[in-house]
């Protein structure tokens, strides 16, 4: 997301506020029109699509197992059997 917003700062003439809150808030704020649009990586559902207008992709990404240090059991999506996993979407 910084990232983003460097990007944003390199091209853009208006002024970019970034204001950080917890992913839970963001898709609530856009509908409840505290901002007008998202830069997210959110998944598009049915449901999704039922509230938002999704925009062609402005960029793509990949997708990496990070783990701590050392903790090497992760190899593949079979390897997660059992484990606890956190995913942000």
């Amino acid at each position: 997301t910084n990232d983003v917003v460097a990007e944003l700062k390199k091209y853009a003439d208006f002024e970019i506020r970034q204001d950080i809150l917890p992913w839970s808030g963001l898709l609530a704020s856009v509908r409840a029109g505290k901002y007008d649009c998202a830069i997210t990586g959110s998944i598009i559902s049915e449901e999704r699509l039922r509230v938002f207008d999704f925009a062609m992709p402005t960029a793509s990404a990949q997708h990496y197992y990070i783990t701590r240090k050392g903790d090497n059991r992760i190899k593949g999506i079979k390897d997660l059997n059992g484990l606890t996993v956190g995913v942000q979407a």
